[in-house]
């Protein structure tokens, strides 16, 4: 199928998404939604997977193929992409362990993208397991790391934690359970104190309790981009609302449309290098929990303000990845699909 015509099909599909919501978010999403699905579909390769332009270490396809993936699967409108790079996933069944960056992350997102394609999740499960810091493995229970999930380089060994974090942590619960993990297996209880952990005094909650200096609310506080990680964590491990209540009341209250809400004064560009992330986080939250008057028209105006002429956004930082446009449009996709529908997709798809 020529460009023109797989454009001219997703802005058909787009147009139809307006009918089909009754017009529900901002009313010109749907165009920018099409727009974006059609510039992810673009840049797939002939063999499926999705090489970033931008960063050496994405090149291969096998740390970004699974978050496009993720993006069009639940867009709805690109089935046949969506195949394609399924079948490229499925050849490499331990893709996380082959990304030169972010196993963990490409793992995680991997299970979540693969829906019902005929693969052997079993070793994705066993590479995520095999991630978490637990006291089997010889650590102290009160180790502050304890029930987080690494980068994915190497199994965390006593006394060398490496990095862990809530981010990753989030990712690892999500594909477990996706991938049949029930809850009262050990990887999720302890999955469960980890996050936990991660609360902050005075309200929302922070990226890691292991190395202080990676946060960046002010002075130890809680900050947007976490406290949405910590949120979507507990609800993917079964926890009732009533229990994060306080975290989903921080959220409201200090939500910002355009950037990362709570970040210090100084560690600011990260309120914007991030701003993709969090602004995929919130809308997943608010569809599920309920947010603040106007969030997701909001959250549309500033995503189309920003839309580049080819469909794609970019962010402005490099910071977070997220200068690379396969990141920045996979995330502002998953965003206005939520926009537009005013629920969250996650619910019916992997």
């Amino acid at each position: 199928m020529s460009l023109s015509s797989r454009r001219s099909l997703l802005w058909g599909a787009g147009g139809a998404l307006v009918l089909a919501t009754g017009g529900c978010g901002l009313w010109t999403s749907p165009n920018a939604l099409a727009r974006g699905v059609a510039w992810l579909v673009d840049q797939q390769s002939p063999q499926g997977h999705f090489p970033s332009q931008t960063y050496g270490f994405f090149a291969e396809g096998a740390s970004l193929t699974p978050l496009v993936t993720l993006a069009l699967v639940e867009s709805g409108q690109a089935s046949a992409a969506v195949g394609r790079a399924r079948r490229w996933m499925a050849q490499r069944a331990g893709l996380g362990q082959g990304s030169v960056d972010y196993p963990t992350y490409a793992a995680a997102l991997m299970g979540r993208a693969m829906a019902d394609h005929p693969w052997d999740p079993e070793p994705l499960v066993a590479f995520l397991r095999a991630q978490q810091v637990r006291p089997d493995a010889g650590w102290s229970v009160d180790h502050p790391a304890v029930g987080g999930f690494g980068f994915g380089n190497a199994p965390p060994r006593p006394p060398n934690v490496g990095h862990v974090d809530l981010s990753m942590t989030r990712r690892a619960i999500e594909a477990l359970v996706a991938l049949g993990v029930a809850a009262p297996d050990p990887t999720l209880q302890w999955a469960r104190t980890f996050v936990e952990r991660c609360r902050a005094e005075g309200g929302g909650m922070v990226y890691t309790p292991v190395s202080p200096d990676l946060n960046k609310g002010r002075n130890g506080a809680g900050y947007g981009s976490a406290t949405c990680d910590g949120v979507l964590a507990l609800a993917a491990l079964g926890v009732e609302p009533a229990e994060f209540e306080s975290d989903l009341t921080w959220l409201r209250r200090h939500h910002t449309p355009d950037r990362n809400p709570g970040v210090a004064e100084d560690r600011e560009p990260f309120a914007r290098a991030m701003r993709g992330y969090y602004q995929c986080a919130a809308s997943q939250v608010f569809a599920r929990f309920g947010g603040p008057k106007g969030w997701s028209a909001a959250l549309a105006h500033d995503l189309r303000r920003r839309q580049r002429d080819d469909g794609s956004w970019q962010n402005e930082l490099p910071h977070q990845k997220e200068d690379d446009p396969l990141v920045a449009t996979a995330f502002a996709v998953r965003t206005l699909v939520r926009c537009s529908n005013r629920h969250d997709p996650i619910q019916s798809s992997p």
